[in-house]
């Protein structure tokens, strides 16, 4: 690892996935080693690690790195990275409530950096170029998957050509933007022009009609000032005269409907005082049903001796029950009152209770008659309300319809004839608008025939107009349509050198380099079978502009000259296979690059053990310049090839021991 570049110095984990309470790892040696059982949390630190510096893949919701046990708590992830020249701390964060996580970067001084201030090149590498992160099988089902690079990206990057591509799609998108410009331009002119011709063609037109046969006669064309005068005494003609007639047609509508409310409302009246007065001739009636000859007072009388009666029957039967009780208990010979000498048999207290009830149903039929007496007198009394006051509003409306009809003596008939006197001067007034409408519209005919005298005037002026705008010289726009063919053929032909010169270099450097990494998947994998990798470039397309995709393909020796996708690999070839282009270009990236991080998740997952000490030299080979974080849990095979290529004073080792599902894992750091 060069001077220059940081290194992960110190890590603190909270509330991040499985991890609940805070987990602090103190990296205070180049390498970090993270040896457990699986299902311990160790991914979830790597994951941790690449979270903080780029936030979840594309695709993957941020809240899926919540804690489950504690989600209203606030997901954090702290990375102090140290290099020669100071310090940083990148700190990610993801608060409850929110879905969108932001990393925040603040040198020694406090001050806080933009990602692309801080970590230029890394910036613009993007995830998952700049720091290679490998995710094993044995994580959780649906989990999304990180590729460990875009092949061609790197490619372009070592070859320090990650430019062209984009200056080409920028070109590119250039071109195509000042086309369409170009184009939609070219249209909207012709179009002017070709609109410019069709009026003027149509407008000729309208002027030969008008002239064949003219609504002027034989005389000579009248000027427009002419044609406005007579036009605007017509208008205001016609519309003082219906607007009289309107006015007078209103006021007569709006009497008619007065009286007809009027005629309405007073039936209306008249019927409900007649029903109101036969209710009360009913309910009075009724009354004096109840009362049979009695006054209400002379009922209540009667209730207050039957409740008497009834209570002083009840008390003599209580009476009388007690005595028979207690002459049956003591058999006493004198009476306990009296003194007196008792006969002797059974005494029986029967007789005041048959008068008891016959003066209770006594009670309940006065009490009866006198509620219903008492709710006959309070409907009396509101429908007598009731018509008091449906007479004073006929007094009212008999007022208001004399008034109307100028006489003092209202009757029915004198009302119905006065609405028919008023319907027989809407039936006047309504003809009166007729034929002032009639008169409106043989003077409309005249104005239409003025109207088309100025339009003949207006098609002149028009025709007079267009035929300057096309006699006049259009070389403004053509002159700039000139101009953008000559900018989008300067434009083709730097793309087309630009692509030359970028065909040159690549195709140039696509041999050797496939060789190398032929070399680093063979020391990886030893695969009897498949034991080449190759480079295959699509073909480039200068029109479009399009340098074309590299593709890492399998060869075999066996059959020369064809070529193999990837997925032929089983899994530790194919696991290989993704780390060959980190190793191969990992030695010309050691000068550039800030923050050189290389993350492997069990790798021993997919190796052997004979190709896992292959895999661990080249390990070995890149951790001059690159900070390895590895994780694995096969500790019995990775912890002596740990010690055998990595020396103490270069190897942190973290074991994780247990695994709390409320706490989170529990780190033994060594």
């Amino acid at each position: 690892m060069t001077n220059k570049s940081y290194r992960i110095q110190r890590l603190a984990v909270a509330n991040f996935r499985g991890i609940t309470e805070q987990r602090t790892i103190d990296v205070s040696k180049r390498h970090l080693f993270l040896l457990g059982p699986n299902g311990f949390g160790k991914s979830t630190i790597v994951e941790a690690i690449r979270w903080c510096l780029f936030g979840s893949p594309p695709g993957q919701q941020e809240i899926e790195v919540r804690n489950t046990f504690c989600p209203a708590k606030t997901s954090d992830v702290v990375l102090d990275l140290a290099a020669q020249n100071g310090t940083l701390r990148i700190q990610r964060s993801l608060p409850p409530g929110r879905t969108e996580s932001r990393p925040v970067i603040t040198d020694r001084q406090g001050r806080n950096l933009l990602l692309r201030d801080a970590f230029p090149q890394l910036a613009r590498l993007g995830q998952p170029t700049g720091t290679q992160v490998i995710f094993a099988a044995q994580h959780a089902a649906g989990r999304r998957q990180a590729e460990i690079s875009d092949f061609t990206k790197v490619l372009y990057f070592y070859l320090a050509v990650e430019d062209i591509p984009d200056l080409l799609e920028g070109l590119r998108k250039l071109a195509e933007v000042r086309r369409a410009q170009r184009e939609e331009m070219a249209k909207s002119l012709d179009a002017f022009l070709q609109e410019l011709r069709n009026e003027l063609s149509v407008l000729q037109g309208q002027k030969d009609v008008i002239i064949k046969n003219p609504p002027w006669g034989k005389g000579q064309i009248p000027t427009k000032s002419e044609i406005c005068r007579i036009k605007e005494w017509n208008e205001q003609l016609a519309s003082r005269q219906k607007e009289v007639l309107k006015a007078h047609l209103g006021d007569l509508q709006t009497k008619r409907t007065k009286a007809q409310q009027t005629k309405d409302e007073w039936h209306a009246v008249a019927s409900k005082i007649a029903e109101a007065e036969a209710k009360v001739t009913e309910l009075k009636n009724r009354e004096q049903n109840l009362l049979a000859g009695l006054s209400l007072a002379d009922l209540a009388h009667q209730l207050e001796a039957a409740e008497q009666e009834h209570s002083e029957a009840g008390l003599r039967y209580t009476i009388r029950r007690h005595a028979a009780i207690y002459l049956e208990k003591y058999h006493p010979l004198q009476c306990p009152v009296c003194n007196q000498a008792l006969a002797t048999g059974t005494f029986k207290p029967e007789g005041d209770d048959l008068a008891s009830d016959a003066s209770a149903a006594r009670c309940e039929v006065l009490r009866q008659r006198i509620s219903e007496i008492n709710q006959l007198r309070e409907q009396l009394r509101a429908y007598r309300q009731s018509l008091a006051s449906s007479k004073d509003r006929a007094a009212a409306i008999t007022h208001d319809a004399e008034t109307l009809l100028g006489t003092s003596a209202l009757t029915p008939d004198a009302l119905e004839g006065h609405i028919q006197n008023l319907d027989n001067a809407l039936l006047s007034a309504s003809k009166q608008i007729q034929d002032t409408q009639a008169e409106c519209d043989r003077r409309d005919g005249r104005t239409r025939d003025l109207e088309t005298e100025e339009r003949f005037h207006h098609y002149q002026e028009k025709l007079g107009a267009i035929e300057k705008i096309l006699e006049k010289d259009v070389s403004g726009p053509r002159n700039v349509l000139a101009e953008y063919d000559g900018f989008l053929t300067t434009v083709e032909e730097v793309g087309k050198l630009a692509l030359e010169a970028f065909d040159t270099q690549i195709d140039a450097a696509i041999p050797p380099l496939a060789k190398e990494i032929t070399r680093v998947y063979t020391r990886l994998t030893a695969h009897p079978s498949y034991d080449g990798v190759s480079i295959v470039r699509q073909p480039s397309d200068s029109d479009k502009m399009d340098p074309g995709k590299l593709e890492l393909k399998i060869t075999s020796s066996r059959c020369p000259g064809k070529f193999f996708p990837t997925n032929v690999l089983n899994g530790q070839a194919a696991r290989a296979l993704q780390l060959v282009p980190y190793f191969v270009f990992s030695d010309y990236w050691q000068d550039v690059m800030e923050l050189d991080l290389l993350l492997v998740d069990d790798p021993s997952e997919s190796f052997d053990t004979s190709h896992l000490d292959h895999l661990m030299s080249v390990l070995q080979s890149v951790a001059s310049h690159t900070q390895l974080v590895v994780a694995t849990h096969e500790t019995d095979r990775m912890r002596p090839l740990i010690e055998k290529y990595f020396p103490v004073e270069e190897r942190c080792i973290v074991s994780v021991e247990d695994f709390d599902p409320l706490k989170g894992p529990t780190l033994d750091q060594q």
